[in-house]
């Protein structure tokens, strides 16, 4: 008997285990938290699949190349099968956690800017297991700044409540503007002498390249103006006077890349020694001959004014080269490759390779000499040439007197410069700018 009723016993309470298998929607006794091990499933019963989508906007200058409204679509999913059609509400959100965060330093959208369908209502039959969450974002021409749009989804009404609290999830989109045309200049700057005679030394022109991924598609050209707002005096600078440069718009439509100029003139406008900015900006010419600024697109050219003792010139300098035989030549840093030696002994087709950067030659004459001009000999395999040289003169080592500011080099084997004023000196100092493995084959002095 003990044993029927045994047998019994068991049969019952497999029976009620089964009657209390997990039910994955929660409709049974065993809805509780923490009966499953491990995350909740209840968490986020509604939650985006994906949590960022990214948007650049593609601008020249303040025109926007699309429409001003854009929908950006999320996915969202539900966690469990619904018994009944319920609803989730989409809604901006201002205490999206990341906002505190990753996007501490973005602006963040207002309410103006974002549209969501039905007011965010967004209705789910008891067959959906995901669906698509729009947003519109509307005055993308007005988002000159990177921009985060913070969405927030929660279940509206108790098909998709947890039992303790309404579960929400976060989104965003950012947006991101940018100039189609980037904008490459190298600083460079010109030098000019204060009478006597008024000249630039060197390069009279200034090139500024721009770039962009792919063809543009635009009809219009993009040119260089004269924008005297961009000065900021620092005390030390002033601003150039007027008159002083040209410059010429050029075709882009179709373009990768341009390179646009500012031609200098005119060097006797300038009436005082010192250093000058000419403040210039990159600007489209829409088909219509609208402007619009390109985005960094300020391009602040710096002008030197000195009195200038050497210039380059076309022709050798006049008068006799100096004998190298008492000379003591120094190169800080020390040369790439080669002897010192090399660049005095009379032949253009021996050398030294420099360093990547600046590299002070000095040359100590042994004695005074009445300067007419300097020789420099760079790369005879026609490759390897210095970018630029400034020249200074001393009688003792130690006090320099700036003679010429930075000259660009030219892609030649010889590169002359002569006197412009009587200049006397016992030691020259040669500043080159150069790429690592740059070549100087030769210095010559002339008295």
């Amino acid at each position: 008997m003990k044993k029927h009723i045994y047998f019994i016993v068991l049969a019952l309470t497999a029976s009620s285990l089964a009657s209390c298998s997990h039910d994955y929607n929660y409709d049974g006794e065993y809805d509780v938290k923490g009966y499953f091990s491990g995350s909740d499933p209840r968490d986020n019963l509604v939650y985006f699949s994906t949590n960022l989508v990214e948007h650049t906007s593609s601008f020249v200058g303040d025109l926007l190349l699309s429409e001003d409204s854009k929908e950006f679509t999320f996915n969202a999913i539900l966690t469990r099968n619904l018994t009944s059609t319920s609803k989730v509400q989409v809604t901006l959100a201002t205490d999206a956690p990341l906002l505190e965060t990753a996007y501490k330093d973005y602006e963040v959208a207002t309410e103006e800017q974002v549209e969501f369908k039905d007011d965010g209502v967004i209705e789910i039959g008891t067959e959906s297991s995901n669906f698509d969450v729009p947003v519109t974002v509307k005055g993308l021409s007005k988002i000159l700044k990177p921009t985060v749009v913070p969405i927030k989804i929660a279940p509206v009404g108790p098909e998709l409540s947890s039992p303790e609290i309404i579960r929400k999830d976060y989104a965003y989109v950012v947006i991101t503007p940018k100039d189609l045309w980037t904008i490459k200049y190298d600083g460079a700057g010109i030098v000019a002498s204060l009478g006597n005679p008024s000249i630039y030394a060197g390069a009279t022109t200034v090139t500024v390249k721009l770039t962009t991924p792919a063809e543009f598609g635009y009809k219009g050209k993009i040119g260089l103006e004269r924008d005297n707002s961009l000065f900021k005096s620092d005390g030390k600078t002033q601003l150039a006077p007027e008159g002083i440069s040209t410059a010429t718009a050029v075709d882009c439509e179709g373009k990768t890349s341009l390179e646009l100029s500012a031609t200098f003139s005119n060097p006797e406008k300038f009436t005082a020694l010192g250093e000058y900015v000419l403040p210039m900006r990159a600007i489209y010419y829409d088909e219509k001959g609208v402007k619009h600024n390109l985005v960094n697109g300020e391009v602040l050219i710096p002008v030197k004014v000195m009195d200038i003792y050497l210039a380059p010139s076309t022709t050798e300098p006049t008068g006799t080269v100096i004998p190298t035989t008492d000379w003591k030549v120094t190169l800080t840093p020390a040369a790439a490759s080669g002897n010192l030696s090399r660049l005095i002994d009379g032949n253009g087709n021996t050398g030294i390779y420099l360093r990547a950067g600046v590299n002070t030659i000095i040359v100590d004459m042994g004695k005074e000499e009445d300067i007419m001009g300097l020789q420099l000999a760079t790369d005879r395999y026609g490759f390897y040439y210095p970018n630029s040289v400034a020249f200074y003169g001393s009688d003792d080592n130690t006090n320099w007197k700036e003679l010429s500011g930075d000259l660009l080099i030219e892609k030649t084997l010889w590169n002359n410069y002569s006197t412009l004023k009587p200049l006397s000196a016992r030691y020259i100092k040669i500043e080159i700018t150069a790429d690592n493995y740059d070549m100087l084959s030769e210095i010559k002095i002339y008295k």
